[in-house]
């Protein structure tokens, strides 16, 4: 299995590593699956992948460009 990244923070991010100094984000996030063939004939997941997004959840509205979007992700393949 291979993992691709941008993450720097520990695989556990809000585990007991960082208690209880870690920092509160609110984020979105968005997960998806790769299947070898259709779900529901047996199919199986053969890669997922989370991206997450940093969000200001009260405060005034921020306009987003290319430029200050900072996104994260995670992803994982199975080699064969």
């Amino acid at each position: 299995m291979r993992e691709f990244t941008n993450l720097q923070w520990p695989q556990t991010p809000f585990g007991a590593e960082q208690r209880p100094f870690g920092r509160h984000w609110d984020m979105l996030t968005a997960c998806t699956l790769e299947w070898s063939g259709r779900p529901d004939d047996g199919g199986l997941p053969v890669a997922s992948a989370a991206v997450y997004l940093r969000v200001r959840k009260h405060g005034t509205a921020q306009h987003i460009a290319h430029d200050t979007l900072s996104i994260g992700f995670r992803t994982a393949v199975i080699d064969r």
